[in-house]
């Protein structure tokens, strides 16, 4: 009787752990699409501006964004990386960043290598009974699409610093090629 008040014990601890991961989970990636949102709506406003230095402003913010993405994808719960998967030890997404400590492209070419995913392809299970179990962690498919929405949020922001209306443009339809 005392075994099966521990074992009910555990799965309720379980049960309240994996709730709380999942909302952590939820509030990181309701974050995500306000980003996404935003850089929409400067990608718009970027496409009829004139001239290099309103673009250049577009880049900061951009890159405020990014940096807040990357910080957002890097969260923790209870002192574990959240999109990490089982290797949730260490940051699960590794960034190239310049002297400056931006976050850049290192060959410039907008080949989506300035965010790596590094974490795990699948999260731990958590028992909720005994043959019951619930995985409350985003899978490594999801998590390496966060990475490469990040590394589309570098490539606009680099045409928005180069203050060219065409890279601007081009980064933009890149941008719906790959999430078409």
């Amino acid at each position: 009787m005392q075994e099966e008040k521990g074992k009910i014990a555990q799965f309720s601890k379980n049960a309240s752990r994996a709730q709380n991961i999942n909302n952590t989970t939820i509030s990181q990636l309701q974050d995500l699409i306000k980003i996404s949102d935003r850089v929409n709506e400067i990608a718009v406003l970027a496409n009829d501006l004139q001239g290099p230095d309103g673009l250049r402003a577009y880049a900061e913010e951009v890159d405020e964004l990014l940096e807040h993405a990357l910080k957002g994808a890097n969260a923790k719960f209870n002192g574990e990386y959240i999109f990490g998967g089982i290797a949730s030890g260490s940051e699960p997404f590794t960034s190239n960043v310049d002297a400056n400590g931006k976050i850049q492209d290192p060959d410039g070419a907008g080949a989506g290598t300035a965010i790596t995913y590094v974490g795990a392809a699948n999260g731990p299970e958590f028992h909720l009974s005994e043959s019951g179990k619930v995985t409350p962690f985003t899978d490594g498919t999801t998590n390496q699409q966060m990475a490469d929405f990040i590394n589309r949020l570098v490539e606009l922001k680099d045409a928005l610093e180069s203050g060219s209306q065409n890279a601007v443009t081009s980064a933009m339809n890149s941008k719906r090629q790959k999430t078409s």
